[in-house]
C-alpha cells in the first residue's frame, strides 16, 4: 500500500494554561513587583521556578501542552506521496474564504476552559519550522479524506489554529517535529 507524508511548515505555537492558587500568584505577583520583572522573565527563569518548587514552566499547567499551526497565507501544508507532491496549499485556504463551496474537510473545536476560582496565565512559545510531519497509507490519496482540525482560540486573540489532521478518520499522529522558538510570551486571563 502507497505511503503518503502530510508536512507543516511555518509559524506555530505551543502553549500551556496555567491555574495558579492564589498563593502562588501572590508570590509570583510581589517578586514581579519588587525586582520590576516582567510575567516572562518570571514564568521562563528556571531558577525562579525552581525556588517555588517547579523545574520547569511547563509543570505550571494543570493541562498538557497544547499545539496549533497558525492560520496564515505564509504557512504551507502539503501531501507528498513517495514520488511527488500530491497537494500543496497555503493554511489560509483551510477558511474557504474566497470560495462558493467548501475545498477543504474542515471541523471546528470550541476550546473552554472554566476558570474555577484561580488566576490563569497562558505562557506561549512562538515557533517557526516544520511544525509536524504525518504519514498514512491509503491506496490512493482523496483531499476530500483529509480532515483539519481548527481549534478557536479566543483566550490567545487568535481565530483559528489547526490543532490536528485526520485521513479517512482516523487522526494523524505526528511523527516529527523541528521548530525554533521566536518569542516568549505570557498572557493573563484574569
Amino acid at each position: 500500500m502507497p505511503s503518503y507524508i502530510v508536512n507543516l511548515f511555518g509559524e506555530c505555537l505551543r502553549y500551556w494554561i496555567c491555574d495558579l492558587k492564589v498563593e502562588t500568584y501572590k508570590y509570583i505577583f510581589n517578586h514581579k513587583i519588587e525586582f520590576d520583572k516582567s510575567w516572562e522573565e518570571l514564568f521562563f527563569d528556571l531558577d525562579f521556578l525552581n525556588t517555588i518548587g517547579f523545574n520547569h514552566w511547563s509543570e505550571l499547567s494543570n493541562y498538557d501542552e497544547f499545539r496549533g499551526f497558525l492560520i496564515s497565507k505564509n504557512n504551507r501544508i502539503e501531501v507528498k506521496g513517495k514520488i511527488r507532491k500530491t497537494l500543496k496549499l497555503n493554511a489560509i485556504e483551510l477558511l474557504n474564504q474566497n470560495t462558493l463551496f467548501p475545498l477543504y474537510q474542515v471541523s471546528m473545536i470550541d476550546s473552554n476552559f472554566p476558570l474555577n476560582g484561580y488566576k490563569r496565565f497562558i505562557l506561549l512559545n512562538y515557533e517557526i519550522g516544520q511544525f509536524a510531519k504525518y504519514s498514512f497509507e491509503s491506496d490512493s490519496f482523496n483531499v476530500d479524506k483529509l480532515e483539519f482540525k481548527l481549534i478557536t482560540c479566543p483566550m490567545i486573540n487568535l481565530d483559528f489554529i489547526l490543532a490536528g489532521i485526520d485521513y479517512e478518520g482516523v487522526n494523524l499522529i505526528n511523527i516529527d517535529e523541528e521548530t525554533l522558538v521566536k518569542k516568549m510570551l505570557v498572557i493573563d486571563i484574569t
